[in-house]
């Protein structure tokens, strides 16, 4: 599509086509998961993207959601987002190149959640 004369901006296209999709999988499909309630999961890349829709199913489904994210802010945010809309969440910094970051991660989530089983 091309307005006034200019040329669209292929990479918005794409990133738009991309969160329509995702965005109709997480809420229109029927439920693909069984037995997640009470489950702990840790996502990482969660604060957006792939990683969002993922943890916002898992909550969905019922299980505890680790989000965790190089940006402890944006964690935060998506945290409170999947608490809001459908489940408990707890966002943490983590850096999954440093073998001591996750090793916390998985350490405080243990003792805030339970044990993962996702």
């Amino acid at each position: 599509m091309v307005c006034r004369g200019r040329e669209p901006n292929l990479r918005q296209v794409r990133k738009e086509a991309m969160q329509q999709t995702l965005d109709q999988y997480v809420h229109e499909r029927p439920s693909l998961t069984r037995g997640l309630a009470g489950q702990v999961a840790i996502i990482t890349g969660a604060a957006r993207g792939l990683g969002a829709a993922i943890a916002h199913r898992l909550a969905r489904e019922g299980a505890l959601v680790a989000i965790a994210d190089l940006d402890a802010e944006a964690a935060e945010a998506q945290a409170s987002c999947v608490m809001e809309s459908s489940g408990r969440a707890v966002a943490y910094a983590v850096d999954v190149a440093d073998p001591e970051s996750v090793e916390r991660l998985v350490q405080e989530t243990r003792a805030r959640l339970g044990a993962v089983g996702v």
